[in-house]
């Protein structure tokens, strides 16, 4: 064996290693631009075959940990509201605005996203437009959480949600981690092949996240960075600083 080759491989690992938890350290502040390491970021993705395509957010949310039960509505009154809800005259956004108001669930939480309908549809889609709100609490949304209103006919026809209501903030707001870091414990799984990333923001999410639709039931939400991958894939990190 090479021990001197063995040897020079193992400092570098090493001096890899201490420049990584350096850096993390130092990224416990609010402002990144205050450790001036962008060219170790650089050169740490480079060895973790990263690669961006948006830049990495410098400042770094001291948020709250949410707490609260699943908003649930019975099925048949959705199915019976549904069709007493007027026609869209506003346009669809509006119609289904007016149509959670009628719930009695349309609050500042809840927030328009966006609206799909005409080519914009899935292939096979059984509706003619679907109204789609996200989760908002704190200033943040919590991921995998949303309200989707469906439209047939030019009237709201069915509804679909995973939505956290009647949320609560802890006492106190905590740390996280930044997103450089958050980052860097990503990597390709494929040797040669580097994980190309196009999106990075805070959100809130429960880290279990196959709750079966519209059953109630409490969970608790903690800080996440939202790591979006050039496939489309969300990746998420929990944010929380230990």
């Amino acid at each position: 064996m090479d021990w001197t080759k063995a040897k020079t491989i193992l400092i570098i690992a090493l001096l890899a290693t201490n420049v990584f938890l350096i850096y993390s350290h130092q990224t416990r502040h609010m402002d990144v631009h205050e450790t001036g390491n962008d060219e170790v970021v650089a050169q740490l993705m480079e060895q973790r075959n990263l690669e961006l395509t948006v830049e990495i957010p410098k400042v770094q949310p001291n948020v709250h940990i949410l707490h609260g039960e699943y908003l649930s509505v019975d099925r048949e009154e959705i199915k019976a509201l549904a069709f007493s809800v007027p026609r869209v005259e506003g346009g669809y956004e509006k119609a289904a605005e007016d149509f959670l108001e009628y719930l009695g669930i349309f609050d500042e939480a809840v927030v328009y996203d966006s609206t799909t309908s005409g080519t914009d549809r899935p292939e096979g889609a059984e509706y003619d437009a679907c109204v789609h709100f996200v989760n908002v609490v704190d200033g943040l949304q919590i991921a995998e959480n949303f309200i989707d209103v469906y439209f047939e006919e030019g009237q709201v026809s069915d509804m679909k949600y995973r939505f956290l209501d009647d949320v609560e903030l802890s006492p106190r707001r905590v740390e996280t981690i930044s997103a450089a870091v958050a980052v860097m414990s990503l990597g390709s799984e494929t040797p040669g092949e580097k994980l190309v990333i196009t999106g990075i923001r805070p959100v809130y999410r429960v880290p279990e996240a196959d709750i079966e639709l519209g059953e109630t039931v409490s969970d608790t939400a903690f800080p996440a960075w939202e790591i979006t991958l050039g496939s489309g894939e969300k990746k998420y990190v929990e944010a929380v600083q230990i």
